[in-house]
């Protein structure tokens, strides 16, 4: 492979990563937001303190995992896709 394809296969790849990092930060943003915002609707939780900040967050990380997981597969399926 020449010196010119090889940077351009090299930056597409980093420009990948970087698009995917972004997602899964946004996705874990946006759903904390909205674990916090739900929290009091359940039973224990209707007041704010560590726990549920805690608990919000790390739920908020499976719904970010679960979008990166998404975009992913979205992503390879573009790349190789499913002759029907």
């Amino acid at each position: 492979m020449d010196e010119v394809s090889r940077i351009s296969v090299e930056k597409r790849r980093r420009w990948r990563w970087e698009t995917l990092v972004l997602v899964f930060i946004a996705a874990v943003a946006v759903n904390y937001l909205w674990e916090l915002a739900q929290a009091p609707l359940y039973v224990g939780m209707e007041i704010y303190n560590s726990a549920v900040f805690w608990h919000c967050f790390v739920a908020s990380l499976g719904d970010g995992l679960m979008v990166y997981c998404i975009d992913k597969i979205g992503f390879s399926s573009r790349l190789f896709p499913v002759i029907s």
